[in-house]
């Protein structure tokens, strides 16, 4: 997984299906594994599904992709990091608002113009 900064406190829990794949996930991030094995939940309700939150976090993933299918790849980062701050607390609208205005506000980047607009200044431009 190369370069890859652990973005999780330690203690970390991957809910999985025992894909093969997740085991190579947990081994590489150093999270704890729990595995509900995809044979043992074919057929059982929803509600009774221990797999159904992640499911459902799948499902609403899925359906913001394809709502903004021009996306660029290179920028999946961007559009992951919206996706986590849409359906993470809080909840209530005015302090999600609230809280979008503050990161804004400490993120400052400078752009200048020349660099916008790709002027050197030995172009005299």
């Amino acid at each position: 997984m190369g370069n890859f900064r652990q973005p999780y406190p330690k203690g970390s829990i991957l809910v999985h299906d025992d894909e093969q794949g997740h085991k190579k996930l947990v081994n590489n991030l150093s999270l704890t594994s729990k595995v509900h094995p995809a044979k043992e939940l074919k057929g059982i309700a929803d509600e009774s599904n221990p797999l159904n939150p992640v499911n459902r976090i799948h499902m609403l993933l899925q359906e913001f992709l394809h709502s903004h299918n021009s996306f660029s790849r290179d920028e999946i980062n961007g559009y992951l990091n919206l996706f986590s701050f849409i359906i993470n607390p809080p909840h209530d609208y005015l302090e999600k608002v609230e809280e979008l205005v503050n990161l804004a506000f400490q993120k400052r980047k400078l752009l200048r113009y020349r660099e916008q607009f790709g002027l050197n200044k030995r172009d005299g431009n």
